[in-house]
């Protein structure tokens, strides 16, 4: 009976030990973020090399396959390094990876889709990708709490999912479907190869996220003092995406609230709306190879001239619209 419990308890503990190795060590998201990494940190040595400040560009795969550092170069000259990763990770846990990247004189470029409280918020594999970049590093600023619920995201795994994941990583060669169907060039962009938006329409969804919410309010004072801390400066992007016009709304009042706070919004004309599907890859947010040029010269000219939005030309834009800034008709 003893030898019975002694080798349930080694199959138990054999099987806890072999799921964290595969989240840690296996998991083909979090390896694939690592790689692309390790990709965008090589660039950015080379750039780093001619002494000039860079700009570090973060935010989910919206950003990472809609910016080209090397179309930026081109276009205005400005050293970029796009260390995006994915929205799933938590914008929090983007922004970790991007102010690690930064030194004085740089400038954070924050890509902003939305302001849902759930996507701003650290998800495990998220802490486990930017902890196993920066180590405690990870924790600087409290942009990601070191408490007891994230702590414990270290050692916790979907047991399930972990082994259903591993027997078809064995059988059938699965892995990150972006590992298969897109690249990560020599200066960290990511092209999707996927082409499956050629006949979309524009989505007739409409987003509820209007308001900045308290949540995000505290997390864009940590982002900016710790970009101050270190003496860089911090800007946002809205980033275009294939939607309606209500975006448009949502924007105007989202880049008001960010330029009350301080915040340089870029002052992109398409505020989150590109109608064109022939710009897009394989979802709504993510821009194909075509797009990505596009858009990486767009947001290049607005940066080199430090074009931001300004409160009285949001509020004029609103009034144009018809509405007000808490989403209410004008008078």
């Amino acid at each position: 009976m003893k030898r019975l419990l002694l080798c349930i308890s080694v199959g138990i503990i054999s099987a806890l030990v072999l799921i964290q190795i595969y989240t840690w060590c296996i998991q083909p998201e979090i390896l694939y973020y690592k790689n692309a990494h390790r990709i965008s940190s090589q660039h950015e040595k080379k750039l780093r090399g001619s002494g000039r400040p860079c700009y570090i560009v973060t935010g989910g795969s919206e950003t990472k396959s809609s910016i080209i550092p090397t179309i930026m170069m081109e276009e205005a000259g400005i050293p970029v390094v796009n260390v995006a990763t994915a929205a799933g990770f938590g914008l929090s846990v983007n922004s970790v990876i991007a102010i690690n990247h930064l030194q004085p004189g740089d400038t954070l470029v924050l890509g902003l889709l939305n302001v849902l409280d759930n996507n701003l918020h650290p998800t495990e594999n998220g802490i486990k990708l930017s902890v196993q970049l920066f180590g405690t590093s990870a924790f600087r600023y409290n942009l990601i709490p070191l408490n007891i619920q994230n702590i414990l995201s270290f050692f916790s795994s979907d047991a399930s999912s972990a082994l259903a994941s591993l027997t078809r990583m064995l059988t059938r060669g699965y892995s990150y479907v972006y590992l298969k169907e897109a690249s990560i060039h020599p200066d960290g962009w990511m092209e999707i190869h996927r082409s499956t938006m050629k006949n979309a329409s524009v989505s007739k969804t409409i987003n509820k996220d209007i308001q900045i919410s308290s949540a995000y309010t505290q997390f864009f004072q940590k982002v900016q003092t710790a970009c101050k801390q270190i003496q860089a400066d911090f800007i946002v992007m809205l980033p275009a995406t294939l939607t309606n016009e209500y975006e448009t709304k949502r924007r105007l009042i989202q880049a008001l609230q960010l330029t009350r706070m301080g915040i340089p919004v870029l002052r992109d004309e398409r505020l989150g709306f590109e109608p064109n599907n022939s710009l897009y890859a394989d979802m709504r947010l993510h821009m194909n190879a075509k797009g990505a040029e596009q858009n990486s010269r767009i947001i290049a000219r607005l940066i080199k001239n430090k074009s931001y939005w300004a409160e009285e030309e949001l509020l004029e834009r609103m009034k144009a619209r018809g509405f007000t800034e808490d989403d209410t008709p004008q008078k």
